[in-house]
């Protein structure tokens, strides 16, 4: 599995609900790390987004999900 943030189990995505808008109550889409390396709302840029996602290359807390007892299939094969 590649060092990506995505694989770390400290990445966090909550998609907010479904209603949301700046001008009615409810929660934003989160996207971070919950170690506190980077959160997205902190993004200028794609290419920040970028760098940010590749941080996990040289992260002390890197720590890898385990993809197949959540039953997810990436590039179309089971990760086992």
């Amino acid at each position: 599995m590649e060092r990506l943030c995505i694989f770390c189990e400290h990445f966090r995505f909550y998609s907010g609900e479904p209603a949301y808008s700046e001008l009615t109550p409810g929660v934003d889409m989160v996207l971070k790390c919950a170690k506190g390396y980077w959160n997205a709302r902190e993004f200028i840029s794609q290419d920040d987004y970028r760098t940010e996602m590749l941080r996990a290359r040289t992260c002390k807390d890197w720590t890898p999900v385990d993809l197949a007892a959540m039953g997810i299939k990436v590039g179309g094969r089971r990760w086992e």
